[in-house]
């Protein structure tokens, strides 16, 4: 089952961790009345090396901004049911009203996977600062407009619902001894999460790649 982790104000993964990334091709009216807003959703499949795969949605609300983070309760899944995990993803975010839309990661260049990334909300932390770089849905409301047409009050009973989210309150950073580039609200990928790369066999792609961040 998936449900809302309170704990998360973004998905905790690295670029090289991703296996698969879905995102709507719409925006939903979650919630409604004045108290709705609308949303972007993102499905994410990350690598836990030896744990197996984790399975996450996330609803990105720009006009808040602020976000809901969905985690498959049951914890990490083996390769066999990790179709059937992704199958139940996707429904549930259908049900709300979302077209999903996966992206093809493989032979992408990796210019283009690193615009991609620092494009995506669940990487930030500070969706003000992904706000301030890729707008708001009103600021993008004349171009967009076809993309607002689905409003859809979340499903009751199957999951929790999202109807009234809230900006998660500033958390305090630790310092890294690695900094970004032009992506200070990015998670900051620390020394030993490049060290790791060692051993992974597309390290020199995965490298030229966080060097792009």
């Amino acid at each position: 089952m998936f449900d809302v982790d309170a704990s998360l104000d973004r998905i905790p993964v690295r670029p090289s961790q991703i296996v698969q990334v879905y995102s709507s091709q719409n925006m939903v009216m979650i919630g409604e009345g004045e108290g709705g807003s609308l949303a972007r959703s993102y499905m994410v499949t990350v690598d836990n090396g030896a744990h197996g795969f984790d399975e996450y949605l996330y609803l990105h609300y720009p006009d808040i901004p602020a976000c809901h983070v969905y985690r498959w309760m049951a914890g990490p899944v083996n390769y066999q049911d990790r179709v059937a995990v992704e199958e139940e993803g996707l429904s549930f975010l259908e049900s709300m009203g979302f077209a999903m839309e996966i992206h093809h990661l493989q032979g992408k260049p990796l210019e283009e996977l690193a615009e991609l990334f620092r494009s995506l909300p669940f990487f930030y932390s500070n969706l003000e600062e992904h706000r301030s770089k890729y707008g708001s849905i009103v600021a993008h409301k004349k171009a967009s407009t076809s993309q607002m047409e689905v409003v859809h009050p979340p499903p009751a009973g199957r999951h929790a619902s999202a109807a009234q989210p809230v900006a998660a309150a500033p958390v305090e950073k630790k310092p890294s001894t690695k900094e970004t580039s032009g992506l200070s609200g990015l998670a900051v990928m620390e020394d030993a999460d490049v060290e790791s790369l060692e051993t992974d066999p597309n390290r020199e792609a995965v490298g030229r790649l966080l060097a792009a961040f």
